[in-house]
């Protein structure tokens, strides 16, 4: 059953539970990151995950589905650079990279 104040009960679903802990771990360590790499850029306005990460069910063998939105005045190589430096920041997560 589901608590609106707490959401879903997964004792029933071990699995499910661990693999939700271990993205939401992993989502902390992605956040932290990006903030860092784009602590200087403005023109990045949204990164989401998308796949097992932005289902909260990442397992082993998952890799990164991201969204990476970029401001529209950038022109394509500043969009392409800042995708770049996205993605360099996570090169050494445990998820595997596009």
């Amino acid at each position: 059953m589901s608590d609106p104040r707490t959401g879903p009960d997964y004792a029933p679903l071990p699995a499910l539970a661990a693999s939700r802990q271990q993205s939401l771990a992993l989502l902390r360590t992605v956040s932290a990151r990006l903030e860092e790499a784009l602590a200087d850029s403005d023109a990045v306005l949204t990164v989401a995950a998308a796949g097992s990460l932005g289902r909260l069910e990442t397992g082993a063998g998952s890799d990164l589905d991201g969204i990476v939105v970029v401001d529209d005045r950038c022109d394509s190589g500043e969009a392409t650079a800042l995708v770049e430096r996205v993605y360099a920041a996570l090169r050494d997560c445990p998820l595997r990279l596009p």
